[in-house]
């Protein structure tokens, strides 16, 4: 491997942290944000909750783009939505402006992210190099969540969150401009026009079914899931799909995804939540409680490649998604006054195990 190739991989492995790490980097800060801004609860779940709806909300339809305008190119925009919106959110003064910002970072998480993965396969034109960059880029999710988590509390107990988004903004802008140098463009440009229908009916069914999921919203969750179905039978007839049949027959997986993805963003706003207005910790204290989690996920999910070949990919799916619901069901049983090297920790383990088998 040469070192432009290191390099190239080490940009793109960068910004994919730095896209997962946005997702938790406020976690720890949401009660700091709730007290500064004056929110209710459901107004903070919305402030926790709108970049991961644009992210899943819009992400096929950034491939999508990517593929049809140069994968370099989307990348280093989504960069920019990104640190655009990273610092709208850090000077924010209300809650509009606040989720809006965060909708925008989620926007540029939507295209960066698709176009960094695709951009492997020119970095690692060597299909068994590539297939161990995917390995270690399968990891990355558990150590961006993780880092997010840790930055929160870190930045919120010395300085304030306001100052929580900056590392990722200042490793965003680098990985930018270095990426113009060292990346390759990307492959051919797709001469395709872009499927406006499945567009639509990926963005409204996955941002109704996201956001309906997060605040345990009936209606919206039936909404998006019926804009989902219209977008299998719609794609099932289109020329150039936006999204590959062959992604299609895979809705157990890509379910089996969903499920912990919602698992793990729930628990980690609940019990940010639980260790600091329940149970009295700093952000801190509340950061150095979700490492164990963190680390689990981390070294699990190192070994889930190698397990699953063993085992089988519906066994080990199946497994992971029963060992979940028993750290969920663990976590249950927590209250005010349950010791954190108990319930709370054994729960947390668990469930990272569970999530670390999924991903």
């Amino acid at each position: 491997m040469t070192v432009r190739t290191r390099v190239a991989f080490g940009v793109l492995g960068a910004v994919q942290v730095t896209l997962i790490a946005g997702i938790t980097a406020l976690s720890v800060a949401l009660p700091a944000i709730r007290h500064d801004l004056g929110l209710t609860a459901a107004e903070v779940a919305l402030v926790s909750s709108a970049y991961g709806i644009a992210f899943a909300g819009l992400l096929l339809l950034g491939g999508r783009i990517a593929d049809l305008y140069g994968h370099r190119r989307v990348l280093v925009v989504g960069i920019a939505l990104f640190v655009g919106g990273s610092v709208v959110v850090m000077v924010a003064g209300n809650l509009v402006v606040m989720v809006g910002a965060r909708f925008v970072q989620g926007m540029g998480a939507a295209g960066a992210a698709p176009a960094a993965m695709a951009l492997l396969h020119d970095v690692f034109p060597d299909p068994a190099a590539r297939d161990r960059a995917r390995a270690v880029w399968g990891g990355l999710a558990g150590i961006g969540a993780t880092s997010g988590i840790l930055l929160s509390g870190v930045v919120t107990s010395l300085l304030s969150w306001r100052w929580v988004l900056v590392l990722p903004v200042v490793v965003a802008v680098a990985a930018a401009l270095v990426a113009s140098r060292v990346v390759p463009v990307g492959g051919p440009v797709v001469r395709a026009r872009l499927d406006v229908p499945g567009a639509v009916l990926a963005t409204v069914g996955l941002s109704l079914v996201s956001g309906g999921l997060l605040e345990t919203a009936w209606l919206p969750t039936g909404f998006g899931v019926g804009a989902v179905v219209a977008l299998v039978l719609v794609e099932r007839k289109r020329a150039a799909p936006l999204v590959p049949r062959s992604l299609l027959g895979r809705w157990s997986a890509l379910g089996a995804i969903l499920v912990t993805a919602g698992v793990m963003a729930s628990t980690m706003f609940m019990l940010s939540l639980y260790f600091q207005e329940v149970r009295g910790f700093t952000p801190l204290w509340t950061a150095i409680a979700f490492l164990p989690f963190g680390a689990v996920q981390i070294v699990v999910g190192a070994r889930a490649g190698a397990v699953a070949e063993r085992f089988g990919i519906r066994v080990v799916t199946v497994t992971g998604l029963l060992i979940a619901a028993g750290g969920v069901g663990v976590l249950t049983w927590i209250d005010e006054s349950s010791p954190y090297v108990g319930l709370p920790l054994v729960g947390l383990v668990v469930l990272a195990v569970g999530v670390a088998l999924d991903q």
